[in-house]
């Protein structure tokens, strides 16, 4: 029986060969079949040495101040050009799509870590997935199957609770679309809560002056309040849809420790990469998000992004 594959409606996605997802980003696992013509590929060009290293994840692209070796000065990639596209390391080929199993199926979705993602140019991501799933992949699809599902602070339900509630929140999502981004955790909040049969706790003190300061830390620089921006709610709104169906608040914790990272993300986003539009500030900041140093500092920031999903320090909202 074939498997059921889910993925977002109104996700597109066309490559604009900016180069961004060779940046920052976790540039691996590389096959090791592919090392002998990498190598090839890499004699002869300006390329550093070692092009590659072995960790213990495996093989990973080494990379020249933040950006992948094999990337040329017009955002070309040099394996791309010597080998031709199939041969590229699988990770390269599928970016910026992912795959992942559940009960129910195969979840297809864009990384809105890819500023043309959230822009929403090309063709319909459902119009993609035979291609997609076709991909050669030298690991195994992850599978989502914990016994439970953090989505409360301190509470948990079964994976097929949160199965339920995955739809629930879905539609939530989907709806009406809300005039700002703490308007929509706070009707995320309020839904659980009431489906879960607790009682929101009052907000405390607000998070984010000392969130400011430790995001000011890691990225060596101020980082002001931005002005309101019209691309701002529709951004987020996309990426709390990846969020909960490719369920990766898992990466951070839970769902309000995700949901209170994203909230940090649009308000800071805008003053780490200035004077450009939104989905690239957000790509960028993603990006740096991602490096092993930064998510070890945001997991140690899970207090204060539950109290940013909780809503203190915000002017109350409708729920």
């Amino acid at each position: 029986m074939p498997l059921l594959v889910r993925t977002l409606p109104n996700q597109r996605f066309t490559c604009q060969a900016c180069g961004r997802c060779c940046r920052h980003l976790a540039l691996g696992p590389v096959e090791p079949a592919l090392v002998a013509d990498a190598q090839v590929a890499a004699v002869g060009r300006t390329v550093a040495d070692p092009w590659y290293h072995r960790w213990d994840e495996g093989i990973f692209l080494a990379t020249r101040n933040g950006a992948c070796v094999f990337l040329d000065a017009d955002q070309g990639c040099r394996l791309h050009a010597a080998l031709g596209p199939t041969r590229k390391p699988a990770f390269c080929r599928e970016f910026p799509f992912f795959v992942l199993k559940d009960p129910r199926g195969l979840v297809v979705l864009a990384r809105p870590d890819c500023p043309y993602v959230l822009e929403g140019t090309g063709p319909r991501i459902e119009a993609l997935i035979l291609g997609i799933l076709a991909l050669p992949r030298p690991w195994e699809i992850p599978v989502f199957a914990p016994l439970a599902v953090g989505v409360l602070l301190g509470m948990a339900v079964p994976l097929q609770a949160w199965m339920t509630l995955e739809d629930a929140l879905m539609e939530l999502v989907e709806a009406e679309p809300p005039p700002s981004p703490e308007v929509l955790v706070a009707r995320i909040r309020a839904f659980v809560y009431r489906a879960l049969r607790r009682t929101e706790p009052l907000a405390g003190p607000s998070p984010w002056p000392a969130l400011r300061a430790r995001f000011e830390a890691l990225a060596g620089r101020p980082l002001p309040e931005a002005p309101p921006d019209p691309l701002r709610d529709a951004a987020f709104r996309h990426a709390v849809q990846v969020t909960i169906m490719g369920k990766r608040f898992l990466e951070v914790g839970g769902l309000p420790d995700a949901l209170g990272l994203l909230l940090a993300d649009v308000r800071f986003a805008p003053a780490f990469s200035p004077c450009v539009r939104l989905p690239v500030a957000l790509s960028d900041w993603w990006r740096f998000t991602d490096t092993a140093a930064v998510q070890k500092a945001i997991r140690g920031l899970r207090p204060l992004l539950a109290d940013a999903f909780l809503g203190a320090g915000d002017p109350a909202v409708s729920k």
